[in-house]
């Protein structure tokens, strides 16, 4: 069976891009041009950045209700 984990994301807007973090994921972070680019390259990284990862770096996600 495999296990799911959902890491979250801030996204932030400033004047030319919208910044994606990924605070549980130390280093994972990425941008767009906009909502829509900002959320494709954040799938991109996030996957990468799990795929790559030392598995002493892959942290449990945060608890959030």
């Amino acid at each position: 069976m495999k296990t799911v984990k959902y890491y979250y994301a801030l996204f932030s807007k400033t004047v030319d891009t919208v910044e994606v973090k990924f605070p549980d994921l130390e280093g994972c972070l990425t941008f767009g041009k906009d909502w829509e680019e900002a959320l494709e390259n954040a799938h991109d990284a996030l996957a990468g950045w799990l795929a790559h990862a030392e598995p002493q770096l892959v942290k449990e996600p945060a608890k959030h209700d």
